[in-house]
Formats: C-alpha cells, sequence, structure tokens
C-alpha cells in the first residue's frame, strides 16, 4: 500500500543523493562537435588538385590568347611598315593601313599610283597578301553601305583614311548612330579611327554647292 501512494525511492548505502535532472548531454555536444569538426575539416587532397589544375588550365588559355594578340598585332605592323618602304616614290601620297579582316591595305589617288604601287610589289616579290584599291572606290564601298543605315548621307570623305568625314543632310528622320557609324568603318579600316559627323541643312548645302566644296 505504501508503494502505491508514495514514491519509493531505492538508495545504495554510502551513496550521495542526487537532486539534479540528468540529461542527455553527450547527444547535444556529439552533434555540436561534428558540425564543427565537418566546418573546420580541411578540404579532401583531390579536391585541392582539382581547384589548382582548372585554374592553371584557364592562366594558360588566356596567356595563350594575349600573346597571339600581341603576336598578330607586331606582324601587321611589321607588314605595314615594309610597304611604306617598298612603296616610297610615288606620285602623291599613299596610305598603308589594314582591312577590316586584318589583311594589308594600300590606299592610292589616282589609277597611276595603283598601277605603279602593282608593278613595284611585283618586281619586289611580295608575297604576303595585300589589297590596292582607289579611296574613290572604297569611299563609294563604305557609302553604299552606310546609306542603309543613314538617311540623308551625303559624303564619305576619305582624304585622311583613318580619319573619315561623315557628311549628311537633316530632315524628318533619327539623328545617325554613332556606333553604327564606327562599326560599319571598322568592317573596311583596320586601323584606329577618328570619325567626325558633320550635318548640314539644305540652306547649307545649296550655298557649299554653289562655292564648290560638295
Amino acid at each position: 500500500m505504501l508503494a502505491e501512494h508514495f514514491p519509493v525511492v531505492i538508495k545504495m548505502l554510502n551513496t550521495p543523493w542526487n537532486n539534479e535532472e540528468s540529461l542527455p548531454l553527450n547527444v547535444q555536444t556529439t552533434g555540436v562537435g561534428s558540425a564543427a569538426s565537418d566546418v573546420g575539416a580541411p578540404l579532401p587532397t583531390g579536391r585541392k588538385i582539382n581547384s589548382i589544375y582548372v585554374a592553371g588550365i584557364m592562366l594558360a588559355a588566356l596567356t595563350t590568347v594575349i600573346g597571339w594578340k600581341l603576336v598578330n598585332y607586331n606582324s601587321e605592323a611589321r607588314q605595314v611598315k615594309t610597304l611604306e618602304t617598298l612603296l616610297q616614290g610615288s606620285s602623291s601620297p599613299l596610305t598603308v593601313t589594314t582591312s577590316g579582316n586584318g589583311q594589308s591595305l594600300v590606299l592610292v589617288r589616282t589609277q597611276r599610283d595603283l598601277d605603279w604601287s602593282t608593278q613595284r610589289l611585283l618586281r619586289e616579290h611580295y608575297q604576303q597578301p595585300v589589297t590596292l584599291k582607289k579611296i574613290a572606290a572604297l569611299e563609294e564601298e563604305i557609302e553604299t553601305e552606310l546609306d542603309k543605315q543613314l538617311p540623308g548621307l551625303l559624303k564619305v570623305d576619305l582624304t585622311l583614311p583613318c580619319q573619315p568625314v561623315i557628311r549628311w543632310l537633316k530632315g524628318n528622320y533619327p539623328a545617325p548612330d554613332n556606333k553604327i557609324i564606327k562599326q560599319t568603318l571598322t568592317d573596311f579600316l583596320g586601323c584606329p579611327i577618328k570619325s567626325r559627323l558633320e550635318s548640314y541643312n539644305a540652306t547649307e548645302l545649296i550655298h557649299k554647292a554653289e562655292q564648290g566644296l560638295t
């Protein structure tokens, strides 16, 4: 009957009473310890090797691309210099540069200079690919392309081929997009381009026509 109404605690002799509740702290401690162990654990050796390998490949690829560009640039510069030396003595100044695809481009003013330059390169047995073209012909090619994108186009002036002047007539249409103009020019000319856009209204155009400036 006593056991039914009063709790019974059995205590061994010579042992102290324990008034605190025992908690399974070892479980929590083990969990925290494992998490800390996972966070602080070093990366596996294989993963380190893979990261170093990938970084090495990327560095090698970047170095190759930069090296190729430098070699290509130096090669183009040497070809331009060689052509300038070979073509000294033309009756009028000529321009040696590169086309949009990186090939050497010689621009001359007259048919006489075109014929003379062609014969000169043949006599010197110049083996590298090169295009010889009259400036007027290149102006027409660029005008044909720009006319599709620039309403009111009047003239493309390549008196200084790497500093072209674009003349256009103002009208009821959007203003020229400089990015499109520059991209079109770089498709034909490989030199650093500093273009200038000149706009005219009808009155100015008539006045210049009277002066014979257009």
